[in-house]
């Protein structure tokens, strides 16, 4: 039985019952699915804000670094520190105030 007499025997003996579960079973695929799609909505809404904040704050920071760098190459005492990093990979740094 190829599809066509598939479709057709389906049709012609198929009982209001049957028609009833495919569609019960079809409204409970797209609901799932709508359900998904409004979480994934949700889901980017809230990063798109996110997002939009860690821009200001990124500029932010942009801003007084650049501040911070003007005053500091303005101010430059020619002063040596030796700065030594705690972390596992101990570095030395030369730093002039």
């Amino acid at each position: 039985m190829n599809d066509k007499e598939f479709e057709k025997f389906v049709k012609i003996h198929a009982s209001d019952c049957y028609w009833r579960i495919l569609a019960e079973r079809s409204r409970i695929k797209l609901e799932d699915q709508l359900q998904e799609n409004q979480q994934l909505h949700e889901l980017l809404d809230e990063l798109t804000k996110e997002n939009e904040q860690l821009q200001r704050k990124s500029e932010q920071c942009e801003y007084l670094t650049n501040i911070f760098n003007s005053i500091m190459s303005e101010h430059d005492s020619g002063i040596e520190l030796n700065i030594i990093d705690e972390s596992p990979v101990s570095k030395r740094q030369k730093v002039y105030i």
